[in-house]
């Protein structure tokens, strides 16, 4: 079985497959271009897709230091995201693939946590990478529904 972790974002998604917990691939892909990879794969291989929900993130509280104008920007960058998110899970849905939302990865667990150098010693991934997938392979390799800490960050709780 593949897992392959999403990221969302508003044009292009960061996109990881993962086998047996390594890192197989990374992409930053497309709507279209994310669905023509996911056919290939489903034609030899079962898939579990594992999607950021977005809709859990908390909805944006005026920060020190931001002025209104930065925090409504902020506001409508997690609506455009929010909203292509949806997209994105019909379109799968729409192309025959069923998506499990988990919780965003906070702390230890998150991809955009790590510069390329860390992530790479922390994962075994040996190729480039952009905090948008790097975000995924952990969406991939960690990312649960609710409740369970699993793997190799059992011990953080920094996260929580």
């Amino acid at each position: 079985m593949l897992v392959v972790g999403i990221d969302p974002d508003t044009k292009k998604h960061g996109v990881a497959v993962v086998k047996d917990g390594i890192i197989q691939q990374l992409h930053t892909l497309g709507n279209k271009s994310l669905i023509e990879l996911l056919t290939d794969l489903a034609r030899q291989h079962q898939l579990r897709i594992k999607m950021e929900d977005i809709n859990a993130f908390k909805p944006v509280i005026h920060r020190p230091g931001q002025s209104r104008n930065q925090m409504m920007k902020i506001a409508q960058n997690i609506g455009a995201v929010k909203y292509a998110a949806e997209l994105l899970v019909h379109e799968l849905a729409t192309a025959g693939f069923s998506v499990e939302m988990v919780l965003p990865l906070q702390g230890a667990r998150s991809g955009k946590r790590y510069k390329s150098e860390a992530f790479n010693r922390l994962t075994g991934w040996n190729g480039k990478s952009n905090a948008d997938n790097r975000d995924a392979a952990m969406i991939a390799l960690y990312g649960q529904p609710k409740g369970g800490i699993s793997g190799i960050f059992a011990g953080y709780r920094d996260w929580e």
